[in-house]
């Protein structure tokens, strides 16, 4: 998903992860509401 397409860009691991870890976030507030 997002990790897979962030590792195929080879991004730096600065900011990344944390917008990787905001989208989980928000997918998962998505499936309770």
């Amino acid at each position: 998903m997002v990790t897979r397409l962030l590792q195929q860009q080879n991004l730096p691991q600065t900011g990344e992860q944390e917008l990787e870890s905001l989208v989980l976030k928000l997918s998962v507030l998505k499936d309770f509401l």
